[in-house]
């Protein structure tokens, strides 16, 4: 059986009712949200600066994102922090560094089936 994420405010309101502890270890959120996600607005001279750079390419902006994101998360250096991170949660929870990994994404997925939420239950503007 293949998998559907919610879609309907019914189907959502009920996943995120469902999953109270997704995101979190012994009630504590493992993400901290004040930051922007990749779907935010990024300054204007960085976007302008990221697109003079993948012009010589032909990259697309999702080509460009690709790119940066791949060299950000290939630095030993953040490699190191990401996983400084998990264990020190692990350990701190006494729980695995993938059960961290799983609460990370679940922490991710609850934002996305809130911001859902909110644009289906939003009035129209039209």
């Amino acid at each position: 059986m293949d998998y559907t994420p919610p879609k309907t405010v019914e189907e959502l309101t009920s996943d995120l009712e469902s999953h109270p502890e997704r995101g979190k270890l012994n009630g504590q959120d493992v993400v901290r949200f004040d930051h922007k996600e990749f779907a935010g607005l990024v300054p204007y001279a960085l976007a302008k600066r990221a697109l003079e750079c993948g012009a010589p390419y032909g990259f697309t902006r999702d080509e460009i994102l690709t790119a940066a994101l791949t060299m950000w998360t290939s630095d030993p250096g953040v490699q190191q922090a990401r996983l400084t991170y998990q264990q020190e949660l692990a350990e701190k929870h006494q729980t695995s560094p993938r059960k961290v990994r799983s609460k990370i994404h679940g922490a991710y997925k609850k934002v996305l089936r809130v911001r859902a939420l909110n644009n289906q239950n939003a009035p129209d503007q039209g």
